[in-house]
């Protein structure tokens, strides 16, 4: 079995992982307020950045008591609740798009290629990448 070094202690992971969560989230939050000013769209963007952190909101109340779960519970109870969790995080981030597509419908009336475009570039990729640094660390 081969060996793991860590370079930094597992706890001092879990703050990174929160600062840059944080960062994430926070950068994410002041990029769509100048863009909102930017393009005098300040309504739209409110709405929708209301979804979001109301969908954000839902999903940690939702997703509290399978944390308890699975922290506390034998395997055979463990495993159909991570799954089960798995999909309920699923379900409210379709939701979240789908809200999501009607507050910014107008925008790409002409395209739906520009959504399928925002939706990797603002939502999918900087998770993507905050997940492969996360594990990099952790694990070379």
């Amino acid at each position: 079995m081969p060996q793991r070094y860590a370079i930094y202690h597992p706890s001092l992971l879990v703050i990174i992982l929160i600062l840059s969560l944080a960062g994430l989230y926070g950068g994410k939050y002041a990029v769509m307020r100048f863009s909102g000013w930017a393009f005098n769209v300040r309504v739209i963007i409110s709405h929708y950045m209301y979804n979001v952190f109301l969908i954000n909101k839902i999903l940690a109340i939702t997703l509290l008591p399978f944390t308890v779960l699975l922290a506390f519970s034998q395997p055979e109870i463990a495993q159909p609740a991570m799954i089960l969790s798995f999909f309920l995080v699923a379900v409210l981030f379709i939701n979240r798009y789908f809200r999501s597509w009607q507050v910014l419908a107008p925008f790409f009336q002409y395209s739906k290629f520009h959504f399928f475009a925002y939706l990797c570039a603002s939502e999918l990729l900087p998770m993507a990448l905050l997940t492969k640094l996360l594990i990099r660390e952790m694990y070379y």
